[in-house]
């Protein structure tokens, strides 16, 4: 890394060949998909048309979350766009595109993350995909990640099987948050498969609130607390699962996209993660090479949040060095007010990393990730 390449003839974010945001979100909350659920539902349909309080199958055993403090940071920062928290559609992502010179978009849904019924949260995924191949036809630009479910792995890969050849699906969602227990478990086989027949990546986008892994984050009390540690320990658990368990081994062609927890821990976990399989092999005999080979091959990372950064441009090249120019996908993660421009990630690192380099994380391995 040097500062001597200065992006060459790239001046500004309009010079870039293309601009993808990797995880741009859509709210579709669960009143909304009632009416796409499919006959088979109809039973899940009832409970949410009917039931008083059916919206605590998804806040239960969760850290409230401070919306109002969230729209204002977007104040402070200046940041347009709409409201986190309230529904919206491929319409109103498109829209903060267009405000930030945003040519393509992979959506992600925000408006749901059922937690502990697997009937409820089948028949809402089911809903959610059904929404999805009728709201984006209308927009070409935008692509969607098909919703799956943790919680019933064989649906899911149903799902996929139902999903995987329609135009706007270009991955599968899940919630990382859900994987109880870790994605190295056999009973998630058959999603893998699936996923990897269609040559779909597999995005898995943590959060917080949902009580899962470690058990100590359940002596969070408030959502600062919440929102430091869930996203990367979780991010760590998931890979080291992933690559100790063998499933890159069991499925050589399974693509993996992690988001929302940036790109800090990575060199901190490679590191952590071959170190472990050089003293303690023996443990993992699934596992025939160092376990960074596997991470550089199979997974990619979204880069939101980039965090306070601005006044050390050159700490957060060599992140992106250290992680990996060909493994990393920029990332807004609108409509969250601590979303990240595209200016937020080119113009800091702009001068350490030449043109080719820069095209590559600003748009071009999405669309290689992707297929778009």
């Amino acid at each position: 890394m040097s500062r001597t390449t200065g992006g060459g003839e790239l001046r500004t974010v309009d010079d870039l060949d293309t601009v993808v945001e990797a995880d741009g979100h859509v709210t579709a909350p669960a009143p909304m998909l009632l009416p796409y659920m499919d006959a088979e539902f109809d039973d899940v349909r009832e409970f949410y048309e009917r039931s008083p309080n059916g919206s605590l199958e998804f806040s239960a055993a969760s850290v409230a979350s401070p919306l109002y403090l969230y729209e204002r940071m977007k104040e402070r920062e200046g940041k347009e766009g709409f409201s986190f928290g309230r529904p919206s559609d491929a319409g109103d992502l498109l829209e903060v595109m267009e405000e930030h010179g945003i040519d393509r978009a992979i959506a992600n849904n925000l408006g749901f993350s059922p937690r502990r019924n697997p009937r409820h949260a089948a028949g809402l995924v089911n809903a959610y995909n059904n929404w999805v191949r009728e709201e984006f036809d209308d927009y070409p630009n935008i692509y969607a990640n098909m919703l799956g479910t943790p919680l019933d792995p064989e649906f899911t890969a149903a799902e996929i099987e139902r999903m995987g050849d329609h135009d706007s699906t270009v991955g599968v969602q899940l919630l990382g948050t859900l994987l109880r227990p870790l994605p190295g478990d056999p009973q998630y086989d058959p999603v893998w498969e699936a996923a990897s027949a269609h040559d779909l990546p597999v995005a898995i986008h943590t959060g917080t609130g949902p009580r899962s892994f470690p058990k100590q984050f359940w002596s969070a009390e408030t959502y600062a607390e919440d929102h430091v540690s869930a996203h990367p320990m979780l991010h760590m658990s998931i890979l080291t699962s992933f690559v100790f368990k063998g499933v890159f081994e069991r499925f050589p062609d399974l693509t993996i996209v992690m988001q929302e927890a940036g790109i800090g821990y990575l060199p901190y976990l490679k590191q952590r993660m071959d170190a472990a399989y050089a003293e303690l092999g023996y443990e993992v005999p699934g596992v025939t090479r160092p376990p960074s080979e596997y991470l550089d091959e199979h997974v990619y990372f979204c880069t939101q949040p980039l965090g306070h950064t601005h006044g050390t441009p050159e700490h957060l090249a060599w992140l992106v060095e250290m992680a990996g120019i060909d493994n990393l996908l920029w990332s807004a993660d609108v409509p969250h007010p601590d979303f990240d421009t595209p200016e937020e990630l080119f113009n800091r690192v702009k001068p350490y990393f030449s043109a080719a380099e820069l095209n590559k994380v600003m748009g071009k391995n999405a669309e290689r990730v992707f297929g778009i």
